[in-house]
């Protein structure tokens, strides 16, 4: 497993639809690939950047991507057919919250309910 990630910024969603912040954007994207040593595969953050690197990659500016695993299942991703996976959120934050205070499960070995602070954000 390799990361290659810019934490410039939260996400690609940072980046407005003026086009200098879009070739900002796709200038990010070129200076992590040339840092991807030869992979099987890429999971990549969203459809977004899995769209924008095949647009990339057809025009010429970087290698064609080995197969790529994005998250969102946009319409994009099924138009560039890209192996897109939807997040459930709610099951995620019941399931986190099981691991965490089931008995056994982890290090709560207590039949005691632990209250956790915060909330699910969702971006």
């Amino acid at each position: 497993m390799f990361e290659a990630t810019d934490a410039s910024h939260a996400s690609p969603y940072d980046f407005s639809l003026e086009p200098h912040a879009h070739a900002r954007y796709r200038q990010i994207l070129m200076s992590l690939v040339k840092r991807i040593p030869p992979v099987d595969a890429w999971v990549v953050s969203n459809d977004r950047v899995g769209v924008e690197l095949m647009s990339l990659a057809n025009q010429g500016k970087i290698p064609r991507p080995p197969y790529m695993v994005s998250f969102d299942n946009s319409t994009d991703s099924y138009r560039i057919r890209l192996d897109s996976f939807e997040f459930n959120l709610e099951a995620l934050a019941v399931q986190s919250v099981y691991h965490l205070v089931s008995p056994g499960v982890t290090l709560y070995k207590t039949n005691d309910f632990r209250e956790l602070s915060g909330h699910v954000v969702e971006k």
